[in-house]
């Protein structure tokens, strides 16, 4: 990719293989030089050219390190113009919002078990109405489900048991309205009874 011509559709593209991929252009800004350093920690890095502008590439890999490193790299880019932030195959706009889901991410791969982190138990999200299914009762009255996503839940997403779609996929949809849906740790087919 060095020096070579450059779309953002590229750039999404390598953004499915790799954690984050973080570009921003040439610029006067004071926190530039600093940015450059800490774009160098990027699992690969290089120029490329987006129209007639060159911009400075970095492709962070799927590693705590990594989301450390353009953790800390986002910070400093908050006063440059131009920054292009790319993870699960999409352009993010908000770089706010990825960096919330890479601290998620860090603290999850910071607990000994991740699904401890991750996942949460939920009373049953499907209401029993005994006119119409009387086979959901189970002996005491309840059931609990694991709910896939710690952050989700923090951020009001539930599910409708009068939707129409499915559990899991109401669950990735409003990981999309978040922006976390690009998680590694993320995986709505983790929901199921208990």
């Amino acid at each position: 990719m060095e020096g070579e011509a450059t779309t953002p559709a590229r750039l999404a593209g390598l953004s499915d293989q790799a954690l984050v991929v973080v570009a921003f252009p040439k610029n006067r800004s004071p926190s530039y030089s600093i940015a450059l350093e800490l774009l160098s920690m990027a699992s690969t890095r290089t120029d490329a050219a987006i129209g007639r502008t060159v911009m400075h590439v970095g492709i962070f890999g799927r590693s705590a390190p990594q989301a450390e490193a353009v953790m800390s790299l986002l910070n400093y880019l908050d006063e440059i113009k131009g920054v292009q932030v790319y993870a699960g195959g999409r352009l993010r706009p908000d770089p706010e919002t990825v960096t919330m889901v890479l601290r998620c991410y860090l603290q999850a791969d910071t607990a000994a078990d991740r699904s401890a982190y991750c996942h949460e138990t939920i009373d049953d999200p499907f209401p029993v109405r005994p006119d119409l299914d009387i086979s959901r009762f189970s002996l005491d009255g309840s059931k609990r489900y694991l709910f896939p996503c710690a952050l989700l839940r923090r951020h009001g997403i539930t599910i409708d048991a009068d939707h129409p779609a499915s559990a899991p996929a109401q669950i990735q949809a409003g990981a999309v309205r978040l922006g976390c849906d690009w998680c590694p740790h993320f995986d709505e087919n983790n929901f199921r009874e208990l």
